[in-house]
């Protein structure tokens, strides 16, 4: 006999959760190589100005905090994407302020933690 290998509802938003916070992740990894290249051909520029040895200095500071953008990226990406799904899928969605004041929005569904999006 075949088993049956329809998934439960909420097994299948987690995996789609899963999904898209791995797509979310990547697409910061992304957004780094982009910042990247921004940088080395900032760094190429500078050097024909300023020297290589100040361009370095120039270049250094926002080279060390440009892997901070990966997980902002992937937390966007997540964010919009479930809001996407639950607007798709006619979910119900609750506004309200958290404590410390940002607006939280959280499908009642699904229960996806939309956390300062418009």
């Amino acid at each position: 006999m075949a088993e049956d290998t329809k998934q439960s509802p909420e097994s299948a938003e987690k995996l789609l959760r899963a999904r898209i916070e791995g797509t979310g992740l990547w697409l910061g990894f992304l957004a780094f190589g982009a910042i990247a290249a921004l940088l080395y051909a900032a760094r190429d520029h500078l050097s024909h100005r300023f020297g290589m040895s100040f361009a370095d200095i120039l270049v250094s500071i926002p080279a060390f905090f440009a892997i901070f953008i990966i997980f902002p990226v992937q937390r966007w990406h997540t964010a919009f994407a479930l809001r996407r799904y639950c607007a798709k899928h006619s979910h119900v969605l609750d506004e309200f302020t958290a404590n410390d004041g940002r607006r939280v929005v959280m499908c009642k569904r699904c229960s996806a933690m939309l956390i300062g999006i418009s």
